[in-house]
């Protein structure tokens, strides 16, 4: 074992020692409370279990569903995914080189696949691709999944992608990369080098998907909205209160269709007389008091706040009052600080799976991939996040312009030797 993986291995061993979960800030063995009452309570998870259960599928359909976050996510991702560059930071590409990598950029659409990446990240959390394209692989779906092999550095040795049997054509016996068949289930291997793995925001070896933190705020922010439309002027409210389970958890989140049927066959439907029946959550005076817009108004701001907050939006950190929203935007927006270093972030995590793939094409060309060759996005898109800066700023910008050499926008037309624009 070289010093590097004697490192790495005792860094990880460390770690996994310090944040087991099974051991107790308190004591030994948090499941054995002790005798001064300290470690006798619940634990979160138990306490407060979220009311969406945190899947991809979950995820994905709540950005179909709510156009509210949809739209903050694509705002997030257009700010980082904007013109793609190449750079050949020591000028030792020839033109013919050059013309070749900026064909290929655009044959596989690099700013598409970046836009894919980005989106896969922060709603997803992570994402498998196959090179060159890539073409990404389904991993959240119904009947499909990833699981990773690791080795003894912690590094991963083999992906292994799930999905249903039936949606292959011919034998998967036959696939060179076949591993089993059990129930149902077509299990493929893929190499490190075969694969781009991207993982979003990763923490202790997990990806963390934006969307997935606030997917309780989602679902109660949408409910309350339709409940408004719905049960809006209506003068009788039927509130659904659940009986509650030995842990406290109420036995329904929400009433069956057939249930609600079952109601209104009773009491008439919404659309012909004054009921409405309120889900779990929704406080009858909301929506049958004096107060009703006031209150729905406050409600519902809360959490499109929670979402904002989620995103890291300059909104989140602004009040009702202009003044506010035009100081947070202004902090937000520099150079320097706030919503722009989160765009920056997310721009250097992207461009780390972008650069994979353009190693691989360097390859498969013989260049050298030691050159200083990569892509960027192009400086002149930083002038659009730039409000007016002080002295300090303009020094801070000078800088940062250093980092930028001769660059290539893939997206413009370029001349050939012969002299024809392509």
């Amino acid at each position: 074992m070289g010093i590097t993986s004697f490192i790495k291995t005792r860094l990880l061993n460390n770690r996994v020692e310090q944040y087991n979960t099974k051991r107790s800030y308190w004591g030994e063995d948090e499941r054995q409370p002790r005798t001064d009452g300290i470690n006798t309570g619940l634990d979160l998870v138990d306490a407060l279990p979220p009311v969406i259960n945190k899947t991809i599928a979950n995820a994905r359909y709540a950005v179909k569903l709510d156009g509210y976050t949809s739209g903050i996510l694509k705002n997030r991702i257009d700010k980082a995914n904007v013109n793609v560059v190449l750079v050949d930071k020591e000028n030792r590409l020839s033109k013919e080189q050059k013309l070749t990598l900026i064909l290929w950029a655009r044959k596989i659409d690099i700013r598409q696949v970046a836009k894919e990446i980005l989106q896969g990240g922060m709603v997803d959390g992570e994402g498998l691709g196959k090179y060159i394209k890539p073409i990404f692989l389904e991993i959240g779906a119904h009947g499909y999944g990833l699981k990773k092999e690791f080795n003894d550095d912690n590094e991963v040795q083999l992906y292994l992608h799930e999905m249903p049997k039936d949606v292959v054509n011919g034998n998967p016996e036959d696939f060179n990369n076949f591993i089993s068949v059990e129930e149902g289930t077509l299990t493929v291997k893929y190499e490190p080098e075969q694969v781009i793995n991207f993982m979003y925001n990763e923490i202790y070896s997990e990806a963390q998907s934006i969307i997935l933190n606030c997917l309780d705020d989602i679902y109660h922010k949408c409910n309350l909205e339709r409940n408004q439309v719905e049960r809006i002027n209506k003068d009788n409210i039927i509130e659904v209160k659940p009986s509650l389970d030995a842990n406290g958890r109420p036995y329904i989140m929400e009433l069956s269709s057939t249930a609600k049927e079952n109601l209104y066959a009773d009491y008439g439907t919404t659309a012909d007389s004054n009921v409405a029946i309120v889900p779990p959550g929704i406080e009858s005076k909301i929506l049958g008091g004096n107060n009703y817009q006031s209150d729905y108004t406050r409600q519902t701001e809360i959490f499109r706040n929670n979402i904002l907050r989620t995103f890291v939006t300059p909104q989140s950190q602004a009040g009702n009052e202009r003044s506010n929203q035009n100081v947070a935007e202004y902090i937000n927006d520099s150079a320097i600080t706030g919503f722009i270093v989160n765009v920056a972030n997310d721009q250097k995590w992207v461009l780390k799976y972008c650069n994979q793939l353009l190693n691989m094409q360097l390859e498969l060309m013989g260049i050298d991939e030691t050159l200083n060759i990569y892509f960027s996005y192009s400086r002149d898109d930083v002038l659009r996040y730039i409000m007016e800066l002080t002295a300090e700023g303009d020094e801070i910008y000078k800088n940062y312009l250093t980092n930028f050499e001769e660059e290539q926008p893939v997206g413009e037309r370029i001349v050939s030797d012969s002299g024809v624009e392509i």
